[in-house]
């Protein structure tokens, strides 16, 4: 190549394809576009199977009789257990949003997937005969968002800033790239399915991708703040493209903006019978997910082994149940242990309600409280603001009663600033049951939620006279007229 690319891309932007580009750098330098073309495709193919060279759709992997569509693939033997396990669990996410349904590769399947460890991150596109190659570099390309990149290429698509529509939403920075690398930016006919550019995707480069001097060589347009590209698997216009692609009549979505709203299938109408829906939201790795329901109306049998949500502590059903099988009507909340929440949604063939209103939100400081009763108190610190989270979910048809052991804020009038705010989470709609604010006194000793959640927001300035509070909480539950309460309270 007439420049050396030492020193020409910036890997320091947090998205799947500078991880690309840092793993496939000797590869490029040493061949450019001979092998590989636009970072990480063979150039055996620049077809998008959106739009199919052969007609029809000759690109793409065919449709069953279910309505599913079955990509076998096989991993070479050198990949070890754990990096198998890795491989999967992007496939099998893919499989659980979409009807692309990933399998080992059985003896008599004759086109498949062929993953092998070459010397770089890379795929074909769409639908080929025979084993169609994919390589994951051993270990440096086993990487949850590299995999899930690799992999939409090989069901069919392309860069999203290849897009034919993309100069109505990013400014091509041509001056910030070398002469001999201008043509990963090429323009390819594409159908884009009916969606708005998706700067998210997990398809879209970053930034600064082939720069020279560590410069933008993209901007987002109108808005330059937009973030480009992520490393956290698919976004929700990833999967929509998937599904309508391919003709899926799936249910759900994957969610990994910062804040985000999800309903049940047809609402505020009934949902349908014979559900089966699934939504992924995936936070950056220091942030909590806050997941709060604004209407709550599944049908109740029994225990709710009929309609059912179920809200796990992580990106599948393997993971820890954090809330659920949920039913009735008592809104719940939710605050994750880690970055990630699975949430599953099935209906049986007889009882039908209007169904479920939610949204999120990542948050840096939350907790979720179950137990029956509790401690919650919290800070001021010196040198940082403090913005935290509190979620209590309890039993249905409890409800929580706290009482303030202390609080003091600052004298600041800003109650933005300084703050202890609880949401009635369990409401339809949820309300703010009391703010708290300043140093002044409370009006009330105790607050009583209306159901089984009730949600605390606490935020405050740098203060170094260790304002904050302490509240004791417990629950009861009641019988007709009585009220049990479950232990004593102050």
């Amino acid at each position: 190549m007439a420049d050396d690319l030492q020193g020409q891309w910036n890997i320091s932007d947090p998205d799947i394809f500078n991880i690309i580009l840092r793993v496939n750098k000797e590869l490029l330098e040493r061949t450019g576009n001979k092998v590989l073309q636009y970072g990480d495709i063979l150039v055996d193919t620049s077809r998008n199977a959106m739009i199919c060279p052969e007609g029809g759709d000759t690109c793409l992997w065919p449709t069953s009789k279910d309505g599913n569509v079955y990509v076998p693939y096989a991993l070479n033997e050198t990949y070890n257990e754990n990096q198998r396990r890795k491989i999967k669990k992007a496939l099998d996410e893919i499989g659980a949003l979409t009807c692309v349904k990933f399998y080992y590769k059985r003896r008599n399947d004759q086109n498949y997937v062929n993953v092998q460890p070459g010397p770089a991150c890379y795929s074909s596109v769409g639908f080929g005969r025979n084993g169609r190659i994919l390589s994951l570099k051993n270990p440096e390309c086993i990487h949850f968002g590299v995999i899930s990149h690799e992999f939409l290429h090989a069901i069919g698509f392309q860069h999203e800033q290849s897009r034919s529509d993309r100069d109505l939403y990013i400014q091509i920075i041509w001056e910030n790239i070398s002469d001999d690398l201008k043509y990963n930016f090429n323009k390819l006919d594409t159908n884009n399915l009916g969606t708005k550019y998706d700067y998210g995707s997990v398809m879209q480069y970053g930034r600064t991708a082939f720069s020279k001097n560590g410069r933008p060589t993209m901007v987002p347009i109108p808005d330059s703040d937009i973030e480009l590209g992520q490393m956290r698997g698919l976004s929700t216009v990833d999967v929509y493209k998937v599904n309508k692609l391919y003709k899926c009549k799936v249910c759900g979505n994957s969610f990994v903006a910062d804040t985000g709203r999800l309903t049940s299938p047809n609402y505020p109408g009934l949902y349908p019978n014979n559900a089966d829906c699934k939504w992924l939201i995936r936070a950056k790795r220091h942030l909590k997910i806050l997941l709060e329901f604004s209407d709550f109306q599944i049908q109740e049998f029994a225990g709710c082994i009929g309609d059912r949500l179920t809200i796990y502590d992580g990106s599948s059903v393997e993971d820890n149940v954090l809330e659920g099988p949920a039913c009735g009507a008592e809104n719940p909340a939710v605050i994750s242990k880690r970055n990630e929440l699975f949430i599953t949604f099935i209906t049986s063939r007889t009882y039908q309600s209007t169904g479920f209103a939610a949204t999120y939100r990542f948050i840096k400081c939350g907790h979720m409280k179950k137990d029956r009763r509790g401690i919650i108190e919290s800070k001021s610190h010196p040198f940082k603001e403090v913005h935290c989270f509190w979620a209590i979910l309890i039993k249905r048809r409890y409800k929580i009663i706290m009482e303030f052991e202390g609080t003091g804020k600052s004298q600041k009038g800003n109650c933005t600033e300084n703050s202890l705010i609880i949401y009635d989470a369990a409401r339809t709609p949820p309300i703010t049951a009391e703010i708290f604010c300043n140093n002044a006194s409370l009006s009330l000793p105790f607050v009583v939620s209306t159901g089984r959640a009730l949600v605390l927001e606490f935020q405050h300035v740098p203060s170094i006279f260790n304002r904050g509070f302490k509240i004791a909480y417990d629950t009861f539950v009641i019988f007709s007229t009585l009220i049990l309460v479950s232990s004593a309270t102050k």
